[in-house]
C-alpha cells in the first residue's frame, strides 16, 4: 500500500507535511521541534502559520508555541472560571495558620455560598463587577445584619485570593461599611445573685451546667464534650477543668471536633466556691468511666447534650394568666428569673466580666476564654496557672461571700 504522507519543504521556515488529506506543519529552533499542536485543512493555512512564526522571529517576539499555547489556555480556563467553581475549592484548600478549616466553619462557609452568594455561583470570577456586588448586597436581608456582613466578609475573602492567583485583577467586592458588624445594643449580665438563682431553677442534671458556663467561660459546645477526667477536683489544691474538645454541628449532626485553635485547648481553673457543687454532680449525674460525658444526652438516640436538650422552652400561659404548659430547662429558668434577654451564651460573658472585675489581663482573658484573639493578640502566650488560680479565689470573692452558689445536688 502507497504511504499516505507526503513530505513538502518550504524554502521560508520548516517543513509542511500532508497526511490523509491533512496538513502538518513543524520547523525547528534552538535544536527542537515546534508545531502548532494542530494540524491544517489546506496547505496554505499550514504555509501561513510558518510565515507567521518567521514574521515573530523577525521581530524578536518569537516565544515556543507550546509556552504560547499554554498561556492562552490559562486565559481561557481563568475567563471561564466561575464563581461557584472557585469558592469550592477555595474552601476546600482554606488553611489558616497552617491549619484546614475545622469542618463547622467549612459547612458554614458552604451553608453561605448556597444562600447568600447563590446569584454569582454560575458567574465567571472576571465578569463579577462592583454594580453586581452592589445591587447584591442591597437586596440582603438587613434584618439580619450579622448574617449579611458573614455572607459580605466570605465573598470579599474569596475574591481577595481570586487577586492573589491573578485571576481578576481587583477585587470588586467593596462595599463601604459592609463588612462591620453592627454593635448591639449593651444588655446588663446576670448578676452573681441571678447566677446562683437561675442555677437553682434548672433541671439539677443541668444544674452544673450553668456554674461551669458562668464561673469558667465554657462554651455550650465545650460543656457538651466535657469527660469527667477533664476535671481535676483535688481535696487540697486548686481545682482544673481541661478544655480539649468541643461538640460542633456539621450538616445537621453534632460530631466531635477539637477547637477551631491551639489557644481553645486550655486548662481552666475552677473558683472554689463551685468545686462542691461540681463533685455533686459527678456523684449523681455525669456518666461512669474516666471518658463518661460530665453531661450525657437527655434524648434517646442522641450522642451528646444539644443546645435543644438543655434550653427546653419557656412556659406558655392562657389569656387569663395561669400557666398552660410550665416549661423546662434554660429558657424556664431565666423566664422565671426575669431576664428572658440573657441568651446561655450571656454566661460567658459574666465570666469574662468577672475576671476583668478581678485583675485579669487582657493576656490572662484571652487564655481563659481560649481565644486567638485579632492582631499582636495571636501572639499571646498562655498565662501562667498559678495566676489564673489566683483569680479564680478573688472570683469566687465576688460572689457576695457565698461558700457555695447555691446548694449541692
Amino acid at each position: 500500500m502507497a504511504s499516505t504522507t507526503k513530505p513538502r519543504r518550504r524554502s521560508t521556515l520548516g517543513t509542511i507535511i500532508e497526511h490523509r488529506n491533512h496538513f502538518k506543519a513543524r520547523y525547528t529552533r534552538g535544536g527542537k521541534w515546534h508545531t502548532p499542536g494542530h494540524t491544517f485543512s489546506t496547505f496554505a493555512l499550514a504555509d501561513s502559520w510558518l510565515a507567521d512564526e518567521q514574521r515573530l522571529i523577525d521581530r524578536d517576539e518569537w516565544t515556543p508555541p507550546a509556552d504560547r499555547r499554554a498561556v492562552a489556555e490559562a486565559e481561557h480556563a481563568a475567563a471561564t472560571l466561575t464563581f461557584g467553581t472557585y469558592s469550592e475549592q477555595w474552601i476546600a484548600e482554606r488553611q489558616v495558620r497552617g491549619r484546614a478549616l475545622k469542618e463547622s466553619t467549612a459547612a458554614s462557609y458552604r451553608n453561605i455560598r448556597k444562600r447568600q452568594l447563590a446569584p454569582f455561583l454560575g458567574v465567571p470570577l472576571v465578569a463579577i463587577d462592583r454594580a453586581a456586588v452592589a445591587a447584591w448586597y442591597r437586596q440582603l436581608d438587613a434584618a439580619t445584619p450579622t448574617r449579611r456582613a458573614h455572607a459580605y466578609a466570605l465573598f470579599r475573602a474569596v475574591m481577595n485570593s481570586a487577586v492573589d492567583e491573578g485571576l481578576v485583577p481587583e477585587n470588586p467586592v467593596r462595599v463601604t461599611g459592609a463588612g462591620a458588624q453592627p454593635r448591639k445594643p449593651e444588655v446588663e449580665i446576670f448578676t452573681a445573685e441571678q447566677v446562683g438563682q437561675l442555677a437553682d431553677l434548672m433541671p439539677a442534671k443541668h444544674r452544673a451546667a450553668v456554674l461551669i458556663a458562668a464561673w469558667c467561660g465554657l462554651r455550650f459546645g465545650e460543656l457538651a464534650a466535657l469527660r469527667r477526667s477533664d476535671l481535676d477536683l483535688p481535696k487540697d489544691g486548686p481545682a482544673v477543668l481541661h478544655v480539649r474538645r468541643g461538640v460542633v454541628k456539621v450538616e445537621g449532626q453534632h460530631v466531635l471536633t477539637t477547637p477551631k485553635s491551639t489557644s481553645g485547648v486550655r486548662s481552666v481553673p475552677i473558683p472554689p466556691h463551685i468545686v462542691a457543687d461540681l463533685r455533686a454532680h459527678l456523684k449523681h449525674w455525669a456518666q461512669w468511666g474516666a471518658d463518661g460525658l460530665v453531661f450525657p444526652p437527655t434524648h434517646a438516640g442522641a450522642e451528646y447534650l444539644t443546645p435543644g436538650q438543655l434550653y427546653g422552652h419557656a412556659p406558655t400561659y392562657r389569656k387569663d394568666g395561669t400557666v398552660r404548659t410550665p416549661g423546662y430547662g434554660y429558657y424556664r429558668a431565666r423566664h422565671l428569673l426575669g431576664r428572658d434577654d440573657l441568651s446561655f451564651h450571656k454566661l460567658r460573658h459574666f465570666a469574662a466580666t468577672n475576671y476583668a472585675v478581678a485583675g485579669a489581663t487582657t493576656k490572662e482573658l484571652m487564655t481563659l476564654l481560649g481565644h486567638a484573639g485579632p492582631g499582636v493578640a495571636m501572639r499571646y502566650q498562655h498565662a501562667a496557672t498559678s495566676r489564673l488560680a489566683d483569680l479564680a479565689a478573688r472570683v469566687s470573692a465576688l460572689s457576695r461571700g457565698h461558700t457555695e452558689v447555691g446548694g449541692a445536688s
